[in-house]
């Protein structure tokens, strides 16, 4: 579903997730900023990819939703 180059990325991402989560005593909000501000494009590129899955699963069921659909003013 998604390239084997974001789930890395993303793999790294739940490891800081976790350190978050855990360690919230060591947590050094900078790190937080920079780290969200480097990798924030990792997030939008797997929403990206979850919506192209999404087209192609309801294409392949012969499916749409209220945002396939042309809205009145169209």
């Amino acid at each position: 579903m998604i390239d084997p180059s974001l789930a890395t990325r993303l793999a790294g991402l739940a490891g800081f997730r976790n350190l978050l989560v855990h360690e919230d005593a060591s947590i050094v909000p900078e790190r937080v900023l920079q780290l969200l501000d480097a990798r924030l494009g990792d997030f939008a590129e797997f929403a990206d990819a979850i919506e192209r899955w999404a087209a192609r699963e309801r294409e392949r069921a012969g499916t749409s939703t209220a945002a396939d659909e042309p809205s009145a003013d169209e």
